[in-house]
Formats: C-alpha cells, sequence, structure tokens
C-alpha cells in the first residue's frame, strides 16, 4: 500500500510541473510581439524627371544634372526647375508619419533672395516624361509651401512635404513631383538672379532627398 501511494505521487509531481509551465493548465500565456518601430529612409531622385528650364527657352531645357536654376535669366527669362522623387519603394501598408524635402544650394548668381519674395514650391503630376509645359503650363495638384531658410547661403533647404507625398499616395501615383521658383516679378534688370541646386548623378551627398519616415 505504501508503495501504490509512492508511486502515484511519483507520477502525480512531473505532471504538476508540465502544467504549472503552461500557466497552470489554464489555456497557457503568449509572449507579448513588440511591433517593428518606424522606418526611416532617403529617396534619392529620378535624374531623367527632373531638370530646369526658362519661359522662352533662353535657358534651354535642362533634364538631369548636375545644376537646377531657379530665378531670372540676363535676358530677363524666369527659370523653374522640377525635382521628381519615386515613392513605390514605401510599402503599400505602411503609415507614413513624415516626410522632408532636402536639397543643397551650391551657387548664387546676382540677387535672387532680394528681388523675389520667397522660394515656392508646388506638387505637380509629372507623369512618365520631363517636358518644358510641365513647369510653365501644368496647373499644380497643390502649393506645398516654401524652401527654407530664405537665404543665400550655400546650404541645405528644406520644407516639409508629408502632405504632398500623402496625397499621392491616396491617388496611386508612383511619384512626388515638386516644382520650385522664386515667387515675384522677374527683375528685369538684364542681369541673372538666380540660385543653383545640386543634382549631381554620382555624388550622393549632394543629391536632393526625399527623407521619407513611415510604420511598417
Amino acid at each position: 500500500m505504501l508503495l501504490e501511494t509512492a508511486m502515484r505521487h511519483l507520477l502525480i509531481a512531473p505532471a504538476l510541473l508540465v502544467l504549472a509551465a503552461c500557466g497552470g493548465g489554464g489555456g497557457g500565456s503568449t509572449t507579448p510581439t513588440t511591433p517593428p518601430g518606424p522606418v526611416t529612409v532617403d529617396i534619392p531622385p529620378s535624374i531623367t524627371l527632373s531638370g530646369w528650364g526658362s519661359t522662352t527657352g533662353g535657358g534651354a531645357l535642362q533634364a538631369g544634372g548636375p545644376t537646377l536654376y531657379v530665378g531670372d535669366l540676363p535676358n530677363n527669362d524666369e527659370a523653374r526647375a522640377i525635382v521628381t522623387f519615386p515613392i513605390t519603394g514605401i510599402p503599400a501598408g505602411a503609415t507614413v508619419t513624415a516626410a522632408e524635402l532636402r536639397i543643397v544650394q551650391e551657387v548664387v548668381q546676382g540677387t535672387p533672395y532680394a528681388s523675389f519674395s520667397w522660394l515656392a514650391v508646388e506638387s505637380v503630376d509629372l507623369e512618365a516624361t520631363f517636358e518644358a509645359a510641365d513647369l510653365f503650363g501644368s496647373a499644380a495638384l497643390s502649393v506645398a509651401g516654401a524652401l527654407s531658410p530664405f537665404t543665400s547661403a550655400l546650404e541645405t533647404k528644406t520644407l516639409d512635404v508629408l502632405s504632398t507625398v500623402l496625397a499621392d499616395r491616396t491617388a496611386a501615383r508612383d511619384q512626388t513631383s515638386l516644382r520650385f521658383f522664386f515667387a515675384g516679378a522677374v527683375s528685369l534688370n538684364g542681369v541673372a538672379d538666380r540660385a543653383g541646386f545640386s543634382l549631381p548623378s554620382g555624388d550622393p551627398t549632394q543629391m536632393p532627398v526625399l527623407r521619407v519616415t513611415y510604420q511598417p
């Protein structure tokens, strides 16, 4: 009898240990998973869909780099530029929480920051090609804002473009295209008053970027 009782105890004890490890047999427990943190990426521009040009072709349409000019030219033509960023690399189900344009001003000729009032940026639908009409003929989708700081310093200028990127994603566009120009009347002084922004195809440190943060 004593032997049988001892054997039962030996059999029951391991079972109790297993139940304790499983949470007492009440359905078990799960280890909570930590959701992935936000991801920040710098998206380089599409070189062939970026460039600059002037109202009458005094500065011939320049697709690609190395410099994007905005302002006016010696013949008093206005110069504008477009930078396009592909956004298909952002996961479809991700929530974009921040988006910033970062672009390097590499040269200033004349006095554009005294001649004009602000450096405007618009969202445009460039579609598949870059044409002169995209600079002056097409209507803007929205006004994205103004590049900052508004100074002649050779520096990186920025603009929050979150609303623009969100609108492009909602509309199922493959890219975000930003048109920028100095707002205000052309100076008509026969001197170039323009700023040049870097678009080198081989130097990522000087390349414009669309810095996007998203939650997977």
